[in-house]
């Protein structure tokens, strides 16, 4: 019948995931699928090690559904509730006790400047497309994805838009090489006199988006007591060129690479500067392996400034551009 039933852990520093899905592909004879989602999510500082900085703990679930309307194009919508409780302190970043102060309801303290905690109900409604030419979903070298997506919360505690969009080419070259080209912009803001929620925000360095910088390091940095915090920002531009070659004599998903990395992440006040990005560039090897997609790269940032985090080596695993 093609459903499935998903389990997702993630115990990283900075996340900590456990969700339960269930996916009908073919709900309707026309191709229709539902998608259901129960979710429990813990959200840490990206840098420090402290408990006591600040947490984010969300208990949502949520309904999908998918609507094929070619053979290329997909349109997506949903609807989701989210139970979020804020944990500040003294000592944690400004964003996110005014988010405590603002957003909190009568359980914030009055007081900023002061730790609390704060519960804030969002109900976001979602609605996506995506249309994807590409010749393989594991290997693509020939082809083009796009994908967009807005998150729109007008009932709750939390009132906000949040809208991405994703825009990769892939284009055959000699020596069964592939380049790749990929773009994102994303965008959030609060309505009303609700601010955007601080832990909505996106992120920017390592994996994904511009390596040779330290993983969620780019952007904002606020002073703490736990020193220099990275807290991303409501606005973020992605881009990367990347030239990906076969192994000789090696399984065809075992190809090296080399790229040019550019992007940052803005306050929701901040203007996108050009000059503001940062660049890297630097070489890896992407498998396919058995657990997963695998990539490992060596990224050199190009235009580091004080108070940015290098991190020349990155890996991982199960996930990819």
């Amino acid at each position: 019948t093609g459903n499935t039933v998903g389990l997702d852990v993630n115990t990283s520093k900075r996340y900590k995931t456990i969700a339960i899905s269930q996916l009908t592909p073919y709900w309707t004879e026309d191709g229709v699928s539902r998608r259901y989602e129960i979710f429990y999510r813990t959200l840490r500082p990206p840098l420090v090690d402290d408990d006591h900085d600040y947490r984010v703990n969300t208990l949502g679930g949520s309904v999908k559904f998918g609507v094929p309307f070619t053979e290329l194009d997909r349109v997506f919508f949903g609807i989701g509730v989210e139970a979020n409780k804020v944990e500040t302190y003294s000592d944690s970043p400004w964003r996110y006790k005014q988010f405590v102060a603002d957003n909190g309801g009568p359980k914030a303290n009055a007081n900023p400047y002061h730790g609390g905690n704060a519960t804030a109900l969002g109900i976001p409604l979602t609605v996506a497309w995506q249309r994807d030419s590409r010749d393989s979903a594991l290997v693509p070298t020939d082809g083009r994805l796009q994908r967009a997506n807005l998150e729109l919360s007008l009932l709750g505690d939390m009132r906000y838009y949040r809208a991405t969009y994703q825009h990769q080419y892939y284009f055959p070259l000699f020596l069964d090489g592939t380049l790749m080209l990929n773009g994102e912009m994303d965008y959030g803001h609060g309505f009303g006199d609700k601010t955007y929620p601080v832990f909505k925000n996106f992120y920017a360095g390592g994996i994904g988006s511009v390596r040779g910088f330290e993983s969620s390091s780019l952007g904002r940095k606020e002073e703490s007591y736990y020193g220099r915090e990275y807290v991303g920002g409501a606005k973020r531009v992605i881009g990367n060129i990347e030239l990906q070659f076969p192994i000789p004599g090696a399984d065809r998903t075992l190809r090296w690479f080399t790229f040019v990395d550019a992007g940052n992440v803005f306050a929701e006040e901040e203007t996108i500067k050009v000059g503001e990005l940062r660049y890297s560039t630097g070489f890896g090897v992407s498998w396919v392996s058995p657990m997963g997609p695998l990539r490992l790269s060596m990224g050199y940032p190009l235009n580091a400034k004080s108070g940015d985090q290098r991190e020349v080596f990155q890996f991982t695993l199960g996930t990819g551009f």
